[in-house]
């Protein structure tokens, strides 16, 4: 090999060795570590499909936080009236956290088995999947309304509540358990739409839920001092009017059975109202 004053400027590079790979110039190493190629790092390119990805997840990311905000609002509400009302909440929302998780297959494996027959190209059976789904959120809900009412006091008691706090939660967790059926119904309509791929109409239905929650909230506890019962029945019937409208969207022919049993409980909820002649009764708790 000639001296390196006999090698045309064009092509020395004093950090490139002689032992250089084929087809590796000196500027694609840095200077003074011969044998080593300079790091590249990956280019960020823009897919085609992002715009669906996001137009899909962001709406189905807002709807899955719909329940959490439910307790948050109860909460922020609940807490202006005590902390031993505050504790009852905290132990039942405790037990109805753990019911939405252990649920969540209904969203998603409605979401599967829908969106398999609709890449199928045959929507109409899509359609039957999703009412399936719905049928089993209802069969599921009333059955747990079933069990979870006269097993309230141990459940509370298996979440580790004082005494202080058990007749409150016990109380919220049995008003709260007539809208298991609605809240799950949800939670399988969530899955049917975002199966067709609309996730908008579940993020829609969870903020109107949201919105109306509070606003009953804020009237059945601040204002007509219901306390704990009072935030349950905000909630029992937001829950039951998204899944109204939920099961509107995606069953048609399961609106009248879900009307009956939002009239069902709509009567009960002013039966017990006019029992309370105020609000001794709902206050202590004697929904038994």
């Amino acid at each position: 090999m000639p001296p390196s004053d006999q090698i045309p400027a064009a092509t020395y590079n004093p950090g490139m060795s002689a032992a250089a790979p084929p087809g590796v110039s000196g500027a694609g190493r840095v200077p003074g570590q011969a044998g080593r190629p300079r790091r590249r790092w990956p280019r960020l390119s823009r897919s085609p499909h992002d715009a669906e990805i996001l137009r899909l997840a962001v709406p189905a990311f807002g709807a899955l936080v719909a329940e959490p905000l439910f307790l948050l609002a109860d909460s922020a509400i609940v807490g202006r009236i005590g902390t031993t009302a505050l504790g009852g909440l905290g132990v039942a929302s405790q037990a109805l956290t753990t019911l939405v998780s252990i649920s969540i297959f209904l969203a998603y494996g409605t979401t599967a088995a829908v969106a398999r027959q609709l890449g199928a190209g045959n929507r109409p059976a899509a359609i039957r999947q999703g009412i399936d789904g719905l049928w089993l959120a209802g069969a599921i809900g009333a059955v747990v309304l079933a069990a979870g009412w006269p097993l309230a006091p141990a459940i509370i008691h298996a979440f580790g509540a004082s005494p202080g706090v058990t007749g409150g939660a016990v109380t919220y967790l049995r008003i709260s358990l007539l809208g298991a059926p609605a809240m799950l119904a949800v939670l399988a309509g969530t899955g049917v739409l975002r199966g067709l791929q609309n996730t908008r109409t579940p993020l829609a239905v969870a903020v109107c839920a949201s919105l109306v929650n509070i606003v009953l909230n804020a009237i059945l506890v601040l204002g007509l001092r219901w306390g704990l019962a009072g935030s349950a029945w905000g909630t029992v019937i937001a829950q039951n009017a998204a899944a109204a409208l939920a099961v509107h969207v995606t069953g048609g022919g399961l609106v009248a059975l879900w009307l009956a049993y939002s009239l069902w409980l709509a009567a009960r909820f002013a039966t017990l109202t006019w029992r309370a002649r105020g609000t001794a009764w709902l206050v202590t708790g004697a929904v038994r």
